[in-house]
């Protein structure tokens, strides 16, 4: 009964909102009416979305079309070394933590998993940006380069894991990271099959860190997408 409640209301946020962000015909007083019974029908929502609302730093909206502030930089950064690489990558002290757990656990099961890219800088990612519509065009840096301001490693939260390629989809490392990388707090961002609704290819080295609380809201009442749940927290819950 359990599974069967929960897929009917991944069913209902993923039509409802997806109707609504589409321009579909439900009015604004309809929509809130209906996000008022759902948190009466689904206690376990209302308590997940009443925490983030106290995380909405973490929960930030940047993507193709939501841009961060000019004057944007995390609050605070913190190094992370690997004893697979020499470089050092910066991210934000909840992600450090995380991820020093994660890749600790990972390697107790011989899983090897070490960042090769985290958080950037405006410049750096308006060079990356323009670097791939140089070499490959503007069609296919869109696809693949996020311009600056508009990046998730603009947040200090995203890490690249081990090789930007396709081919990381199909490596032991990337399974043991879709089996239990929320456990972390880490959300895929931009998963197969679902270009329409992020706006980029797929990556199945991107992860972005977003706290434990949210990937269980994402799992159960978003059908796994980071992008819908993100879309829905920062327009329908931390604006009102």
């Amino acid at each position: 009964m359990k599974t069967v409640l929960l897929t009917a209301a991944s069913l209902f946020l993923l039509v409802n909102f997806g109707c609504a962000q589409q321009g579909g015909s439900i009015s604004a007083q309809t929509q809130t009416t209906q996000w008022e019974q759902y948190y009466k029908s689904y206690p376990r929502f209302q308590e997940l979305t009443d925490k983030l609302k106290t995380q909405k730093d973490l929960l930030i909206l940047v993507d193709k079309t939501h841009a961060l502030p000019d004057n944007y930089r995390p609050e605070k950064l913190v190094t992370v070394k690997t004893e697979f690489d020499t470089r050092t990558f910066k991210v934000t002290p909840q992600t450090a933590a995380a991820l020093k757990k994660l890749m600790a656990d990972a390697k107790k099961e011989k899983i090897k998993l070490y960042p090769i890219s985290a958080y950037r800088t405006f410049e750096y990612q308006k060079k990356l940006y323009e670097n791939s519509k140089k070499k490959n065009g503007l069609a296919h840096a869109e696809r693949y380069s996020a311009r600056p301001g508009r990046s998730q490693h603009n947040l200090g939260t995203a890490v690249d894991f081990n090789d930007v390629e396709v081919r990381f989809g199909n490596t032991i490392e990337y399974q043991w990271l879709k089996k239990n990388a929320g456990k972390y707090g880490f959300s895929i961002s931009y998963p197969e099959g679902q270009e329409d609704i992020t706006g980029y290819a797929y990556e199945p080295w991107h992860f972005r860190y977003i706290g434990k609380d949210a990937v269980e809201l994402q799992d159960t009442f978003f059908n796994g997408s980071q992008q819908k749940m993100l879309e829905f927290l920062n327009e329908q819950v931390f604006n009102n």
